[in-house]
């Protein structure tokens, strides 16, 4: 598995400190929606929607084990693990989860815009800021640890 961390900040302007280290949303996001929609990604499924034009992968085929959603005071965490993931999954996946935490989007059109298999569907790609690569996870027989955390945060941005 590996997992990936995207930071976005909800607030009209953001500190200098932390530019190029999240992405600004100036609109005011619906957590619940968000996490609700997020919901309708879990599993192994087709991800043609979420996948950029240049993406070389045989198969959009991928599993993803947990998407978590945390919001703490004007920042939001975004959290996904998968199995793998196709080009610009990633940027894609929180692009279209932030449309519907600004739109108020019925969480249920997820469904369809997985199912659809169309990447007009999906919301825009945000740019890398704010994505670090976490870390990934091998499985208990390799018997390698995982790093440190300290260790494991790779910015993208």
């Amino acid at each position: 598995n590996r997992t990936y961390k995207y930071l976005v900040v909800n607030k009209t302007q953001d500190s200098i400190l932390r530019s190029k280290k999240s992405i600004l949303i100036k609109e005011k996001l619906n957590l619940e929606i968000m996490r609700e929609a997020s919901q309708y990604l879990l599993g192994e499924q087709d991800f043609s929607s979420f996948r950029a034009s240049g993406c070389q992968s045989k198969t959009a085929m991928r599993d993803i084990k947990q998407i978590i959603i945390l919001k703490n005071k004007n920042t939001f965490t975004i959290e996904i693990s998968a199995n793998a993931f196709l080009l610009n999954m990633v940027r894609i996946i929180v692009g279209t989860l932030i449309d519907f935490g600004i739109n108020n989007s019925d969480p249920t059109i997820m469904k369809n815009i997985l199912d659809s298999r169309d990447r007009k569907l999906a919301g825009k790609t945000v740019n890398p800021d704010g994505l670090y690569f976490i870390g990934p996870e091998y499985p208990d027989e390799f018997k390698i640890k995982k790093p440190p955390f300290s260790q494991q945060i790779i910015p993208f941005g």
